[in-house]
C-alpha cells in the first residue's frame, strides 16, 4: 500500500515538474518573442531616425547649394528698383524729369512703397549673401590653406591676418544692409537727416566690403589658385568708388552756387532744379554719377553670387 502511494506521489511530482518546465519553456518563448519584437521596433525607429537625418542633411545642403540664386535675384532687383521708381514718379510730375536723385524719384506714392519694400528685400538678400560668402572664405582658411605648400600664405601670421579680414568682411557686411533699411524707410522728403545717414552707411561700407573681398580672393588665387582672380570685382569696385566720390563732389559744388550745403534740405529747391538755375550742370553730373554708383551694386552682387555658385563643398559647411 505504501509503495503504491509513493508511486502515486512520484507520478504527481513528475507531472508537476513537467508542467513547470513546459510553463517555463512557454514563458521563455514568449520573452524571446517580445524581445525580437522590441528589437525590430528599435531597429525600425533607428532606421527611420537615420533616414530623417539623411533627408535633412540633403535638404540643407541643397539650400546652401542654391544660396547664390538670392544674390542673382538681388542683382536684377537693383536696376528694376531704380527704373520703376523713376517711371512711376515722373508720371506724377513730382520732379524735373531729367535724372533726379534716385531717392527723390522714390519719395512719393506709390513709388515710395515699392522702393521701401524692394530695399528691405535687397537688404535681406545682401545679408544672406555676405554670411554665405563669409562661411565660404572660412572653409578655405580652415580646410585648404593649412594644407598648402605655399609658405607665403600658409604661415601663422598670414593665416591670422586672413581670418581677421574675413571677420571684418562679415561685420561690415552686416552693417551695410542697415543703410538700405534706413534709406527705404526714411524718405528723403520727410526725414533728410535719417535718409542721409543711411546713404552714408551704405556708400561708406560697400566699397570697404568689396575691397576686403578682393584682397581675400587675391590671396586665395596666389595660394594654389583656389579662386580665380577678382578682375571684374576690381573694375566694378573702382567704378563705384569713383562714381560715389564724383557724385558727392559735384553735389557740393552745385549747391554752393546757392549758399549753404543745407540748401539740399529744401525739397522744392532740390526736386525742381531746372536747367536755367545756377549750378544745374554740376547738379546733373551729381545725379548721373549717383545713378551709376547705385547701378554698379548690381554687378558687384552678381559677381559675388557666381562665386558662391561655383563652390562645391557646401555639404562640408555648417551654418
Amino acid at each position: 500500500m505504501a509503495t503504491s502511494i509513493e508511486n502515486s506521489n512520484s507520478i504527481q511530482n513528475s507531472d508537476l515538474n513537467t508542467n513547470n518546465e513546459s510553463e517555463s519553456s512557454s514563458s521563455q518563448c514568449d520573452n524571446n518573442g517580445f524581445q525580437k519584437i522590441n528589437d525590430h521596433h528599435l531597429n525600425s525607429n533607428t532606421t527611420t531616425t537615420n533616414n530623417i537625418l539623411v533627408w535633412k542633411r540633403r535638404f540643407y545642403t541643397r539650400i546652401k547649394n542654391n544660396l547664390w540664386i538670392l544674390g542673382f535675384l538681388g542683382s536684377l532687383s537693383i536696376p528694376l528698383l531704380c527704373g520703376l521708381s523713376y517711371a512711376l514718379t515722373w508720371q506724377k510730375g513730382h520732379y524735373h524729369p531729367i535724372f533726379p536723385y534716385v531717392s527723390d524719384s522714390a519719395s512719393f506714392l506709390p513709388a515710395a512703397n515699392y522702393f521701401s519694400q524692394l530695399l528691405d528685400m535687397i537688404a535681406i538678400i545682401f545679408t544672406i549673401t555676405i554670411w554665405a560668402r563669409y562661411k565660404q572664405f572660412k572653409y578655405y582658411l580652415t580646410r585648404l590653406l593649412p594644407n598648402s605648400t605655399n609658405k607665403h600664405i600658409n604661415n601663422p601670421y598670414k593665416l591670422r591676418l586672413l581670418h581677421q579680414m574675413n571677420f571684418y568682411f562679415l561685420i561690415f557686411g552686416l552693417i551695410a544692409p542697415f543703410g538700405l533699411v534706413l534709406i527705404g524707410n526714411f524718405r528723403i522728403v520727410e526725414n533728410m537727416t535719417g535718409h542721409m545717414f543711411g546713404v552714408t552707411v551704405l556708400f561708406g561700407f560697400i566699397p570697404i566690403i568689396m575691397l576686403i573681398q578682393i584682397y581675400l580672393i587675391e590671396q586665395l588665387y596666389r595660394c594654389d589658385r583656389i579662386e580665380s582672380r577678382a578682375i571684374s570685382l576690381m573694375i566694378i569696385t573702382s567704378f563705384n568708388i569713383i562714381s560715389t566720390f564724383t557724385s558727392s563732389l559735384t553735389a557740393l559744388i552745385a549747391v554752393l552756387y546757392h549758399g549753404s550745403p543745407f540748401k539740399y534740405w529744401d525739397n522744392n529747391f532740390r526736386l525742381y532744379w531746372s536747367s536755367d538755375m545756377d549750378g544745374y550742370e554740376w547738379h546733373l553730373a551729381s545725379t548721373i554719377a549717383e545713378w551709376a554708383a547705385i547701378i554698379s551694386f548690381a554687378p558687384l552682387l552678381f559677381s559675388t553670387s557666381q562665386r558662391l555658385r561655383l563652390f562645391q563643398h557646401w555639404d562640408q559647411v555648417s551654418f
